[in-house]
């Protein structure tokens, strides 16, 4: 059976350390399409503009400028809560490679 551009993939392939069957594809595309709906849109943008980190300095200047022009409520990170944050964004990165 071939692939065509634009259909979900028939077979399996291992891209990174999560493998995801083929017979699984659409279910968990429309599940993260429902997540990222769910979810605040503003923590799933943030974190990817900040791991693309366009600029060596205003990165969260520019975040919030996009947030603003959005109509995404900006993220409010407390010092005493940035330690543990941090390291949740990591690993959510982590489990994207």
């Amino acid at each position: 059976m071939k692939e065509e551009n634009g259909e979900f993939k028939k077979h399996d392939y291992i891209t990174s350390k999560n493998e995801v069957g083929s017979y699984e594809v659409e279910d968990d595309i429309t599940d993260l399409v429902s997540e990222i709906k769910i979810n605040s849109d503003n923590c799933f943008m943030e974190t990817h503009f900040e791991n693309i980190h366009l600029f060596a300095n205003g990165n969260g200047r520019v975040i919030k400028l996009f947030e603003h022009d959005y109509d995404i409520p900006p993220i409010t990170i407390f010092d005493e809560e940035k330690n543990f944050i941090m390291n949740v964004l990591k690993n959510m990165m982590l489990m994207m490679i």
